[in-house]
């Protein structure tokens, strides 16, 4: 297994660690584009789920979820300061790590409508191609808005296609 890239720790929680992480996360309604996870029980058990990595990072944390080793995961990103584009390369390091330490083919991710900085940076800066849109997939501020479905694939990461 390669080692993490700088800047990464594999994050290991208590239940009042997770929780804090909880309530800091909450406030983005579209936590990990699932409703359940507005529940602190539902997210602790799949922060917790064999099938999750979180890496935190200076200022914020990425989590790997879902991860079906040899084929596909999910990746989330959360920075307490907004900032994303001084993380590119952060990023990129940590999709790298991610393609190699679990040989994925594919890492996507789902960005609610109104997160249109996160959009930007998927696009522009880190090359993620947009594939499709579920209409009315997340409520925000008491209305439903759209969910934007990105990926990006193994040899767009490795071959800086």
């Amino acid at each position: 297994m390669m080692d993490l890239p700088e800047g990464l720790k594999v994050a290991v929680y208590s239940r009042e660690k997770l929780m804090a992480l909880w309530y800091r996360l909450k406030q983005y309604d579209s936590l990990f584009a699932d409703d359940d996870t507005k529940d602190p029980e539902v997210f602790t058990n799949q922060v917790l789920a064999l099938d999750t990595l979180v890496l935190e990072a200076d200022n914020g944390i990425i989590i790997l979820r879902k991860i079906r080793e040899g084929l596909r995961g999910e990746v989330h990103l959360s920075f307490w300061d907004h900032k994303l584009s001084v993380r590119k390369q952060l990023f990129q390091d940590a999709l790298v790590w991610a393609f190699i330490n679990y040989d994925l083919y594919r890492i996507e991710t789902f960005v609610a409508d109104y997160a249109r900085a996160v959009r930007r940076f998927l696009e522009d800066r880190m090359h993620f191609k947009h594939e499709g849109v579920m209409r009315h997939r997340v409520w925000h501020k008491g209305r439903l808005l759209d969910m934007h479905i990105y990926a990006i694939l193994r040899e767009e990461v490795l071959n800086g296609e």
